[in-house]
């Protein structure tokens, strides 16, 4: 498990990059304290990308959000689009992560990328 992984556990709501100068210093600071600064969704982002793992912005923010334990509901709100479209695009990324149920999606991303 990453040291990022394990201060999201411990419930860290961002991070800090190593030799920020005081003004980005600051400027971080207040991202993360006004929550501007998407901790988790950068950890999804990273992972992805760490992991070659292609997917299209739309499929990267469901992972994001289910990542979070977003339901296929939440995450229809959220991007503004319908529960089918959700449940569309939930089904290719059971092919591209190669599983079979919605659990074994979450589970794959929980253990294997993050």
């Amino acid at each position: 498990m990453g040291y990022k992984q394990q201060a999201i556990e411990k419930g860290a709501n961002g991070f800090i990059h190593k030799g920020s100068n005081a003004s980005s210093f600051l400027q971080q600071m207040m991202d993360i304290l006004w929550q501007k600064d998407n901790f988790r969704k950068q950890l999804v982002d990273e992972s992805l990308r760490e992991n070659a793992i292609n997917l299209t912005k739309q499929q990267q923010k469901i992972v994001s959000l289910l990542y979070d334990s977003h339901t296929s509901k939440q995450i229809a709100a959220e991007l503004d689009i319908s529960k089918r479209t959700v449940e569309y695009h939930l089904q290719n990324l059971k092919t591209i992560f190669q599983v079979t149920s919605l659990d074994a999606l979450k589970s794959k991303i929980y253990k294997e990328y993050f």
